[in-house]
């Protein structure tokens, strides 16, 4: 009789502590996520920053077209999303800048997308090694920046 008393105090201690737990993780986590995004005006245009490398090493050359593929392919997204209608009234604008192959290339880009553009979103960041190096600048200024 004690064991079963015994068990179900545990288990219900178990299922309080993680209700507690879970609680208290949510709170943390929308205190995390909240302040990181910067608002965007719905205006009849967003605009978001595109940081690609147009020259140098990495841009288009002898070895092949590079990153012309890469940003053809955000252009149809581009023209097929304004086209469909989703954001109803709202088009989408693309501002590319050069990264031109370095690291100081693309902050100076994200500098001038989150700056001066103001862009709430920045796509397109070739490496890793510049994504190392450029997406804490954008997480520092509430901007949402992937690869």
């Amino acid at each position: 009789m004690k064991i079963k008393k015994s068990s179900t105090f545990i288990f219900l201690f178990i299922i309080t502590a993680s209700l507690i737990v879970s609680l208290i993780g949510c709170e943390r986590v929308a205190q995390i996520i909240e302040p990181t995004i910067r608002p965007v005006d719905l205006s009849e245009e967003i605009s978001i920053g595109v940081v690609l490398p147009q020259t140098g090493d990495l841009g288009p050359g002898e070895f092949g077209p590079g990153v012309l593929v890469m940003e053809n392919s955000f252009n149809m997204a581009l023209e097929e999303i304004n086209q469909s209608q989703l954001l109803g009234d709202v088009n989408l604008k693309f501002i590319i800048e050069d990264d031109m192959s370095t690291v100081d290339g693309a902050v100076a880009a994200f500098d001038k997308l989150i700056h001066q553009d103001k862009v709430p979103v920045i796509l397109g960041v070739w490496t890793s090694h510049v994504a190392k190096s450029v997406f804490p600048i954008a997480q520092e200024n509430k901007v949402v920046a992937f690869r």
